[in-house]
């Protein structure tokens, strides 16, 4: 989880710039979830529904250990697929996820 600040430069004649706080930016979660058949999924249909989340700016509660931090948009998901069977079956994929808050 990322938070931040957001700040802007004032150019002042002759000297440094003088620096303003504006406010608190929107906070970022990236994680990778790892998805398997064996554990009662579809890897493909997974990957198929965070692509579909990230594409259509979905905005959704992200829960963690019981702590809800907020609406987040899925800004990025990228695949990297670990096991194929010989058909071209997806049996366990990894899917790297960044989300941005929400407001």
């Amino acid at each position: 989880r990322t938070s931040q600040g957001r700040y802007s430069e004032h150019d002042v004649i002759g000297k440094k710039p003088v620096v303003e706080f504006l406010g608190p930016a929107l906070d970022e979660i990236s994680f990778t979830m790892n998805i398997s058949a064996s554990l009662g999924v579809n890897p493909s249909a997974m990957i198929d529904r965070a692509f579909a989340i990230v594409k259509n700016g979905d905005n959704y509660n992200f829960i963690l250990g019981g702590r809800n931090f907020g609406k987040f948009n899925m800004t990025s998901a990228s695949t990297a697929y670990e096991i194929i069977t010989n058909s071209g079956g997806v049996v366990s994929a990894k899917i790297d996820v960044s989300l941005k808050e929400y407001q």
